[in-house]
């Protein structure tokens, strides 16, 4: 997790990886469920008992089912309804002629059907006289009716497409070979009534075969196929019959179409091979306008017919002869509106097809032969794949609590070195995490499928620290007296890494330590000009060993920070800042230089700040009459500044430092949604997976160069990750998947100042505007029977019902504390600041956070199970939302989260609201912010993200350290003048700081 430091000073350990072995998980099977009735089917019983009866539909209140069964005295079949909970069924047709295809319009009141009794029997109307003789096709095109081994019964007929069947000498058809053939009667119209029969009204008289027809779901449009036009297409109407048109046009039958629950879609079975391939028919997808069809199942020489959405929208259930050796047995199945995921749901020796669902969808209906005799209607409650799932993931756990923990075992072992960026370690993380979206079969960074485990990667450079040039110079000449000339770089002083590059020739003068503490009553440059001059100060604050010190005892405040320093001198119109080790503090075997290395994090001083050994300036000192052990002594023991001038003291101070750019990357895997529209839209799941090496910024460890493995931090999140991304994905195979496309990131560089997230966000593999959550998890490995932290709580209306339905959806006790903010040290903060809602998953920090000794054998293994099950929970539960989450501005927790604006601090102090950049480039002068938080002064004043923070109080603001110095100096209630960039013009906004 990211902390932020007092300075942004980092050491650059070279790390030497030759190689680092990890288990590649094997490539799951593409192999869709077996078949397990009792997991999505329950209570199974038959509705009708007698007759031959198929193609049966719900009304829209799920009490009665309209049908079509050969029955009585009836040669053809006839349109009944029945209850569903049972009673003798009520014909609703006229008992003349061959009726097919029923349908209830969605109030409950209409039905549609098809029929010929309006037809003679040369195929003429006898309304109108006109029409046409019936169709004869020489070649069994359709054969989902095939003969079985049964004595040769047709079973499921009636079934919708085609089922003008002959039966016992009647009608149209034929018996040829093992398959039936039938005709497409011309008298075939489709017609309306009443529920009970009355009212018929014909809706279609174009010559030709009109039928299988269904309603769209407000009743307004009807589908159905017709010959019309000379082949078999598919065709939507108004419900009145009028504005007839034709959306599919490829040769061969296209019939059995159904609307998709929001009316965008129409699902529909084609023969496309042509005759020689009647026992060829695959599922279609094509929008309700006639445009983008889709093939959604592609086995040749197999019978896909009957598909027929659920009212989620989710899944299509239709019926098929896939796994039957000889192609005669037909079983249900479940299949993503995209082909993916198919779920075989019956597993009976006899004949199972024409499946529909309730509109509610906790019933599924179907005609089946199963305990032998002629075909009837079946009933079952249905269980929904989701449930299912969640009941097999709480048996689960404990194998998803061992496989989280290797990963975490492997990315914080020693191996690995401490992942940092841009390092060996850093990069073996990489290739490890992108081996195992490799096994997973993720699709890599541009959507594609990949060859490799490096394909996941997508590098972005980073500041890693900084180098010398080569024009570094300290020259001191003295009009009178001892002159030290020309001092030699890197031997007698250096440059620090956050000085700005600049060659300037002042007069010196010396001001104490360089500190002005209000708060002390100490002002180190009182009476002291120091405008166009370099500015000589010694290092740390006074009494600095003492712990009665009037500062903070024997701990260094603020005002010790160099880096505060130079803001100080600089603001105070000095040209350059030179650093003397002082002699109370630094004794002369210690009187050394800075190391020149660390990450030169976010932009300069403004004026180049060099350090100096005591001992190449002493003697100037001592010739003045200044001896720099006596000026010290009498600092701590006045506590009052004593500058003094420096006359005829002039001196050349020149930086030069080049900034080394170094590469890491985020690591990126997608899960393509399942849904045909929703698979537009994004859920981000991420974890950064980069932690701090061998110590130095950010390090709490108190000596450096051991290694900081970061269990916890974040192997524990990362490892979840993959984890949530196994499990999604093996859904996604079984039918089950995410609608929505689920990107699954491991963030590089965040403990540098999230700059994966920010690199994402600002260049995104899939838009932002379509990312509709990020669920992030850092520092989730120290459960341990205590509540799970939920940040980002409220940024969305929705989240409180779907956190606590992701909690209750799993087996066992998962306390959670619900936190509103959207902001933190973590990477969905960058997500939050683009208006994308968030979840963030925390189990708290500890006396190991940054220390060597976050290891592997503290991470709580059964609580990081729970956890990542949960996890995947949250993504199901935002996935099954119909809508979009709806964004909030949450709640500002000022005062029990921090400040937000650089630096923690304890008790109260000035607050402004403001969330910056951190991962804005070091070129950039002034603060960019990201965001202001809902509600806070910031947003008051008018503050907004996008602005650039040049001036705050009169004090000028290069970068976030001078942000952060500048709030240091105000106190609640203050009102200040904020000068921001926004659009190329300046703009000041009147601010009143609040409190924290």
């Amino acid at each position: 997790m990211f902390r932020r430091p007092r300075a942004f000073v980092a050491a650059s350990v070279l790390i030497v990886l030759a190689a680092v072995a990890w288990p590649v998980l094997a490539s799951p099977s593409e192999d869709e469920t077996a078949a397990d009735e009792v997991s999505y089917l329950g209570n199974l019983r038959a509705l009708t008992t007698d007759g031959r009866n198929g193609e049966a539909y719900f009304s829209p209140d799920g009490e009665q089912l309209i049908f079509q069964s050969v029955r009585g005295d009836h040669p053809h079949y006839q349109i009944y309804t029945m209850p569903v909970a049972g009673g003798a069924p009520t014909m609703i047709s006229t008992g003349e002629g061959k009726t097919t295809c029923a349908f209830w319009h969605p109030d409950g009141k209409k039905v549609i059907w098809a029929s010929t009794h309006l037809a003679k029997s040369d195929g003429t109307d006898e309304r109108t006289g006109g029409g046409s003789k019936p169709e004869k096709r020489d070649e069994p095109k359709h054969g989902e009716g095939e003969r079985r081994g049964d004595g040769g019964e047709k079973h499921g007929a009636g079934e919708k497409r085609g089922d003008g069947e002959k039966r016992g000498g009647e009608g149209g058809g034929q018996r040829r070979g093992k398959s039936y053939r039938w005709d497409f009667d011309a008298g075939m119209d489709i017609f309306r009534s009443n529920a009970d029969g009355s009212d018929l009204e014909r809706l279609t008289d174009a010559p030709g075969y009109d039928a299988e027809g269904s309603y769209s779901p407000n009743g307004d449009k009807i589908c159905f196929t017709s010959n019309r036009t000379g082949d078999l297409e598919i065709w939507v109407m108004d419900a009145d019959g009028g504005n007839a048109k034709r959306l599919t046009y490829a040769k061969g039958y296209d019939g059995g179409p159904f609307f998709s629950p929001d009316g965008e879609w129409i699902t529909f079975r084609g023969f496309r091979k042509g005759a020689e391939n009647h026992r060829d028919a695959q599922l279609y997808v094509i929008r309700a306008n006639g445009t983008d069809e889709t093939q959604i199942s592609d086995e040749p020489g197999t019978l896909n017919w009957g598909p027929f959405w659920h009212p989620s929208g989710k899944w299509i259930v239709y019926s098929s002869n896939r796994d039957d050796p000889k192609r005669r047995n037909f079983e249900l199945y479940l299949v993503r509106p995209d082909g993916t995921g198919r779920i075989r749901l019956t597993n009976d020796p006899g004949f199972d097809a024409l499946p529909t669902f309730s509109a509610d969808g906790t019933k599924l209906t179907w005609t089946s032969s199963r305990g032998g005799g002629a075909p009837q209607n079946w009933v079952a409650d249905f269980t929904d794949p989701d449930v299912v799932s969640r009941r097999e993931a709480s048996a689960d756990r404990r194998t998803v609590a061992q496989r989280t923990m290797e990963h975490v075992r492997v990315l914080a072992s020693d191996a690995f070195a401490g992942r940092k960026p841009g390092e060996a370690g850093g990069k073996a993380a990489a290739r490890y995490i992108g081996a195992q979206m490799f096994s997973l079969g993720l699709r890599g960074p541009d959507g594609k499928k990949t060859a490799g485990a490096g394909d996941y990667r997508a590098p972005f450079e980073f500041a890693i620290g900084v180098e010398a040039g080569a024009e570094n110079h300290l020259r001191i000449q003295v009009a009178d007296g001892v002159s030290p000339g020309t001092l030699k770089a890197f031997s007698d002083f250096t440059p620090l890494t956050f000085s700005s590059n600049a060659d300037v020739t002042a007069p010196l003068v010396f001001a104490g330590y360089g500190i002005v503490s209000k708060e002390n009553d100490y002002d180190d440059y009182a009476g002291l000009d120091v405008k166009g001059k370099a500015v000589a100060i010694f290092r740390n604050e006074p009494q600095a060993k003492n712990p009665h010190s009037g500062f903070a005892g024997d701990r260094l405040t603020l005002h010790a920070d160099l880096r505060y320093k130079a803001s100080v001198a600089r603001d105070k119109g000095a040209v350059a800042l030179i650093v003397i080790n002082d002699p109370l503090n630094i004794p002369d075997d210690e009187d050394a230089l800075v190391p020149l290395k660390g990450r030169p994090s976010l932009g300069g001083t403004g004026i180049p700040v060099i350090q100096v050994k005591r001992s190449a300036v002493a003697k100037l000192f001592a010739g003045m009459g200044k001896p720099l052990e006596k000026v010290q002594a009498g600092l701590d023991h006045t506590l009052k500044g004593a500058p003094f001038a420096m006359p005829g003291v002039r001196v050349r101070v020149a930086a030069d430092l080049v900034v080394k750019k170094g590469a890491t990357d985020n690591v990126i895997g997608i899960l393509p949604g399942s849904d045909l529209v929703l698979r537009r839209e994004t859920i981000v799941v991420g974890a950064h997976y980069d932690h701090l090496g061998h110590g130095g910024a950010g390090s709490l460890a108190e000596k450096p160069g051991e290694i900081h493995n970061g269990a916890d931090d974040n192997a524990s999140g990362t490892s979840a990750m993959i984890e949530v991304a196994r499990a999604l994905t093996a859904l996604a195979r079984e039918g089950r998947g995410p609608r929505r496309t689920v990107v699954f990131i491991g963030f590089g560089a965040e403990e540098m100042g999230l700059l994966g997230s920010a690199h994402y966000v600002k260049h995104p593999q899939r838009p932002l505007a379509d990312t509709i959550a990020m669920l992030n998890m850092d520092m989730v490995g120290r459960l341990n029977g205590r509540a799970l932290t939920v940040g980002g709580a409220g940024t969305a209306t929705e989240w409180p019902d779907v956190i606590e339905k992701a909690r209750t959806g799993i087996d066992g006790e998962l306390k959670t504390v619900l936190k509103e903010d959207g902001y933190g040290p973590s990477d969905h903060s960058s997500f939050y600041s683009k208006d994308v809602p968030v979840l963030f998953l925390f189990t708290g920090a500890h006396t190991d956070y940054h220390k060597p000794s976050d290891d592997a054998d503290k991470v709580d293994a059964e609580g990081l199970g729970t956890i990542t099950l949960f996890a995947e929970q949250l993504v199901r539960q935002i996935d099954a939302l119909d809508a979009r989450p709806t964004h909030l501005a949450a709640k500002d927790p000022a005062a029990a989260h921090g400040s937000g604006e650089g630096v923690p601090r304890s008790g109260k102090g000035a607050y402004l609201g403001t969330i910056p950049d951190y991962a804005q480039d070091e070129s950039i002068e002034g603060v960019l912010l990201s965001g202001v938080r809902p509600g806070s002064p910031s947003e008051k004043a008018g503050l907004k993200g996008g602005d650039r923070l040049v001036e705050l109080a009169d004090k000028k603001i290069g970068n976030l350290y001078d942000f952060t110095y500048a709030l240091r100096t105000l106190k609640p209630g203050d009102e200040v003048k904020a000068v921001v960039m926004r659009d190329g013009k300046k703009l000041t906004l009147d601010v009143t700081v609040g409190s924290r």
